[in-house]
């Protein structure tokens, strides 16, 4: 199922990024302390991942649904172009 794929891989990311900020802060509850109590600073994180989730739902689908050359030739042209 595409979509447990995407959701498996962003929690892996998700538990990964905690990792790294409690071995950086040396203490998990602060670093989280610090998110919640900015909303700002949160929503600058979230924003970002949900569409990176979103771009990775529509990258499935679209494997899923193009021959694979043409999803390679096309993906492509998206760095060629921006």
């Amino acid at each position: 199922n595409v979509a447990l794929v995407v959701v498996l891989q962003e929690l892996f990311k998700l538990l990964f990024c905690v990792g790294v900020i409690g071995a950086q802060s040396r203490s998990l509850g602060a670093a989280l302390h610090s998110l919640r109590s900015s909303p700002a600073a949160l929503a600058r994180i979230a924003l970002p991942a949900a569409c990176f989730t979103l771009q990775n739902n529509v990258l499935y689908v679209a494997l899923s649904n193009l021959h694979p050359l043409v999803f390679q030739i096309s993906y492509q042209l998206k760095t060629l172009l921006t």
